[in-house]
């Protein structure tokens, strides 16, 4: 049986990541004190402190780095400075989040093979893909096949994997929902979630597959294949219990242009398959059946900086905001009651 052999070499580093979570507790306000409690930001305090954040010293925060470290002791400090109370039940301002950090190599190709045929894809070119299971390597030798749209929606009686065994395949699916005639189904022109690449992954991962492609087009995807080729860096994950092995051991994505190559070597057409892809349970879709490889997929990256005051300047807002409402209650006249916690996540 032609099958695709999928080798990935790649390695997770962990580490918790910063969030900052702020409770208040206090009576609402009635329109004068709200009114006095505006006036008492000031705009010069918002931007030194994201002067601060955002300065090279801080390297962009990336999760990780040491831009983080020095990020999560500034604002805690600034919460100290405050008085304000630590939120976590151990009485720390810090709560550790396991974040593993993943970069695969942008040396690997990904090759199909049908008898005598051989097409190669270039990594950011043509594909891209990345695995968020935490282990040192993955490997995968399964069959590719292709199911449509990927989507099972049993409100609208539509399942595009009946009478498909998918488990331990590889899976090639078209991105967005179905462009079906009737708007009552799939939500019209609006995407719902069935349409989503997350949503696809999922699908595959519940369904046993060892891995999932979706086939980019810049219409039905909403963005150009240069947005889905920037997921070629460290890539960062929540770390579950299983270290991940629950998803699917390859998700990525093609372009249409390689999809259709990849079709024709399996001797089908691609955009007869599409179409055949509107239709709910159409089994014609589920014959593409090839042969490949994929080496040096992923390396040990460590944990990834990324620097550059332009994206530390986007980001830094919404920290520092907190910084500044958080004492406006104690300028004004009348005190509100309550009190306000300040649980910022981290390392």
């Amino acid at each position: 049986m032609d099958s695709v052999y999928l080798r990935r070499l790649r390695s997770s580093r962990w580490h918790p990541r910063g969030i900052l979570l702020l409770a208040f507790a206090a009576c609402t306000p009635s329109p004068s004190r709200s009114r006095e409690a505006v006036k008492s930001f000031a705009a010069s305090n918002l931007l030194n402190h994201i002067k601060t954040l955002s300065s090279d010293e801080y390297e962009g925060r990336a999760p990780g780095s040491k831009g983080e470290q020095l990020s999560l002791k500034y604002i805690e400090d600034q919460f100290r400075a405050l008085n304000l109370e630590p939120g976590n039940p151990d009485g720390t301002f810090l709560q550790k989040v396991p974040l593993a950090g993943i970069t695969p190599d942008p040396a690997m190709k990904l090759t199909f093979t049908k008898g005598g045929k051989k097409l190669e894809m270039k990594f950011q070119q043509d594909f891209v893909a990345w695995t968020k299971r935490v282990t040192p390597s993955v490997d995968l030798d399964a069959d590719t096949i292709f199911v449509g749209y990927g989507a099972q929606a049993p409100e609208y009686k539509w399942d595009d994997f009946k009478g498909v065994d998918v488990k331990g395949k590889m899976l090639v699916v078209l991105v967005n929902d179905p462009p079906v005639e009737d708007e009552n189904i799939f939500g019209g022109k609006a995407m719902t979630y069935y349409g989503r690449w997350t949503y696809k992954y999922e699908k595959a991962a519940e369904l046993g597959a060892a891995g999932c492609l979706i086939v980019h087009e810049t219409g039905p995807a909403g963005y150009p294949w240069a947005v889905v080729a920037q997921k070629s860096g460290e890539q960062f994950d929540l770390v579950t219990p299983d270290k991940n092995t629950g998803r699917a051991a390859v998700e990525g994505w093609i372009t249409r242009e390689q999809a259709e190559k990849l079709f024709k070597m399996a001797g089908k057409d691609f955009e007869a398959l599409k179409k055949a892809g509107i239709v709910p349970g159409n089994t014609k879709r589920a014959k593409i059946i090839l042969a490949g490889k994929v080496e040096k997929a992923f390396k040990i990256s460590g944990l990834g900086t990324s620097k550059g005051a332009k994206a530390a300047i986007e980001k830094a807002g919404g920290s520092v905001a907190a910084l500044e409402v958080v004492p406006a209650p104690d300028k004004l006249a009348a005190k509100p009651k309550g009190k306000a916690e300040a649980r910022p996540a981290a390392k």
